[in-house]
């Protein structure tokens, strides 16, 4: 079995917020779309035959596993929760697995052709600061596969400031998304819009008695937990979002 690295003490601020025993109901992980989204979002990157690629957020390692089962790929993942990494090695024993933070990764230069970000970057409290590392650690024209949430509301000059607690606090709107990808020596090949999956993901979850709330610890207390999340939604309107940008 290959060892979680444990680079440094992991600070109780910087734990994974999908480090939460309700994940564990979601075999494929908690995202939009699941693997299926996943493989599109492969597909739509296009990495070269033995493509080495870098999962960031990448929790259990389900994608790394599909990456190198069904494309063929050399691929490693980072993520802040030993846990979760642990969890994913009990099952996939031969993974790469490293714990650690992906605003400070530990990789030299140019040593990925690609990065993938499924739903994890608006997770780390610091988009722009990972974005650069991404951009640090991918070769000259290696790609970014990107996923995640993004506030509607105010799509072309709106903010995200003053989101409320849990899974949408470190949602972003478009402009500061498109802001932090120019910023960080990366240029945008590909943008689709995938809230419709969002909005099939957030009702499936209640049509089956999942705590949202509880699920994505909205940071909220009392009996009006969902109503002020729901509340905060309809404001927000937020949307689902897969991207590729390239190296300039």
């Amino acid at each position: 079995m290959n060892p979680v690295l444990s680079l440094k003490p992991v600070e109780k601020e910087l734990l994974n917020p999908y480090d939460n025993s309700l994940f564990s109901l979601f075999p494929e992980g908690v995202r939009p779309g699941g693997l299926l989204l996943t493989e599109r979002l492969i597909e739509s990157a296009g990495f070269k035959n033995g493509a080495r690629i870098l999962d960031t957020g990448c929790g259990q390692g389900i994608s790394i596993e599909l990456l190198e089962r069904k494309y063929l790929f050399k691929a490693a993942g980072i993520d802040i929760s030993g846990s979760l990494l642990i969890n994913g090695l009990s099952k996939f024993p031969f993974l790469k697995l490293v714990q650690g933070d992906a605003g400070f990764l530990p990789f030299k230069n140019e040593s990925f052709d690609g990065v993938i970000a499924e739903c994890s970057l608006s997770a780390t409290g610091n988009i722009n600061r990972v974005l650069k590392e991404i951009g640090r650690v991918l070769g000259h024209g290696g790609r970014l596969a990107m996923s995640d949430i993004y506030i509607r509301n105010g799509t072309e000059a709106g903010t995200s400031e003053g989101n409320p607690p849990g899974v949408l606090s470190g949602a972003l709107t478009y402009s500061e998304i498109i802001k932090n990808i120019e910023d960080s020596e990366l240029k945008i090949l590909e943008w689709k819009d995938y809230s419709q999956l969002w909005r099939e993901f957030i009702a499936g979850l209640i049509l089956n008695d999942v705590p949202v709330c509880g699920l994505f610890k909205c940071g909220l207390s009392g009996e009006n937990n969902m109503k002020a999340f729901m509340n905060a939604a309809s404001a927000l309107k937020p949307g689902y979002f897969s991207l590729i940008a390239e190296k300039r």
